[in-house]
């Protein structure tokens, strides 16, 4: 069964929006994070548009590995939020998306 990434967009998109009204995110870091959901839909439009099954792999492979850096950055607004140390949870998942930043931009 083929997947479908809009699917997996929209629901981490909807997962991204609740966890910003239930945390305070700095700019910077809410900035990211958006950015790197308008990626996600760039992967998934290009993966429908190709008829090349290894650059469709390719794709896939680069929106899962986002997709979870996204997860792990959600992951760490919650714990922040949760009161546990609010200097590492801000700059864990800063870095891990600056890396997912230099990745997207031509």
């Amino acid at each position: 069964m083929a997947r479908v990434l809009e699917e997996e967009l929209l629901d981490l998109r909807e997962r991204l929006m609740t966890c910003f009204r239930e945390t305070l995110p700095s700019k910077q870091f809410s900035a990211l994070l958006s950015l790197s959901i308008i990626w996600l839909g760039v992967l998934a439009d290009r993966e429908t548009k190709t008829e090349d099954p290894k650059e469709r792999r390719r794709l896939e492979h680069d929106f899962d590995e986002q997709k979870r850096t996204i997860e792990h950055g959600i992951e760490r607004l919650y714990e922040q939020t949760e009161g546990r140390s609010i200097k590492v949870s801000l700059t864990s998942p800063s870095w891990h998306l600056q890396g997912l930043r230099s990745t997207c931009l031509p």
